[in-house]
């Protein structure tokens, strides 16, 4: 029996630090839970899938994942220079906390809103516009 730790232990180890069920990160990588947890269990392997979403949707590092060398998690992005433009700055706000939801259902409601201030961004662009013409 080998004792080579897996790609499927590595993903049950890090969902566990990061206290998610199955459920939940099945869900946020797009596979069943049941799926998930043979890989867990070793019952299959890690399918392509599951890497590149764990990859995009996670801050597991990839590296660690495949082969267990390096750090768990990846190190967080360095910071975009910072806009002059309030909303610009709310935006990348916004975004930076979406990209630590866990749930997908959060992340279209964030999504949502994003787009509904962008939109009001717009309106009050052209309501000034119009002040400017009859003023």
């Amino acid at each position: 029996m080998s004792t080579e730790i897996t790609s499927g232990q590595r993903i049950a180890e890090w969902r566990k630090t990061k206290k998610l069920s199955q459920q939940k990160l099945a869900d946020l990588i797009g596979v069943s839970r049941s799926y998930l947890g043979d890989v867990e269990a070793g019952r299959c392997d890690a399918s392509a899938k599951i890497l590149t979403s764990m990859a995009k949707h996670t801050d597991v590092n990839p590296g660690w994942l495949l082969t267990g060398e390096g750090v768990m998690e990846r190190e967080p992005p360095i910071s975009e220079p910072v806009s002059e433009d309030p909303l610009a700055q709310q935006k990348a706000q916004v975004k930076a906390l979406v990209d630590r939801l866990d749930d997908p259902r959060k992340l279209s409601a964030v999504q949502d809103s994003i787009e509904e201030s962008e939109r009001m961004k717009r309106v009050e662009k052209e309501l000034a516009e119009l002040r400017g013409r009859t003023g």
